[in-house]
């Protein structure tokens, strides 16, 4: 039994149909082990609150070649699996939002596979798997521009260094 089997099967005792939720969940957290099942609060557009389970964490992507960590948020409905999962790419403080077809400037993911889920063809797993596809063909995310640093006394002032996380996907021209 997973460590995450207990607290699933509490915090996903309203939904509807919570053994098929919890088998996704788990089948998708064992192939993806940084997303972390959380219970909380998610607010919807329309400002209404729900309590729900929501996957926290991060997705591996290859994009031209380099591997980059995607953080993301899903967020599975109380209907879930009848229902597809909402999910946000979720930029740290030195990312942006790249706009796309398969993202909103809100960072809201809108996959192809989820304006089609239907179950049982599809599921939690499947939709993560698209989304790493997805991202790696057109990022989601790309590195906050540097400033230029300020010219002191006729020198450039050093540039900070960064890791190379913090320079996930440079903005690059069209």
């Amino acid at each position: 039994m997973s460590a995450c089997e207990p607290f699933l099967r509490s915090s996903l005792q309203k939904y509807k149909h919570p053994d098929v939720a919890k088998f996704d969940v788990l089948n998708a957290i064992t192939i993806f082990g940084d997303l972390v099942p959380k219970y909380d609060e998610f607010v919807f557009e329309d400002g209404n609150t729900k309590m729900l389970v929501l996957l926290d964490g991060t997705i591996p992507v290859t994009y031209q070649g380099k591997g980059y960590n995607i953080p993301i948020l899903i967020c599975l409905l109380d209907s879930h699996p009848n229902s597809p999962p909402i999910v946000f790419v979720k930029p740290s403080s030195n990312m942006l939002i790249r706009p796309g077809r398969n993202v909103q400037q809100n960072g809201k993911v809108n996959l192809q596979y989820q304006r089609e889920w239907k179950y049982p063809n599809y599921n939690l797993l499947g939709m993560i798997q698209m989304l790493v596809i997805a991202s790696g063909e057109q990022p989601p995310l790309y590195s906050r521009p540097q400033t230029q640093p300020a010219l002191t006394g006729g020198f450039a002032a050093k540039k900070p260094s960064f890791s190379s996380a913090s320079n996930l996907l440079e903005e690059k021209p069209a």
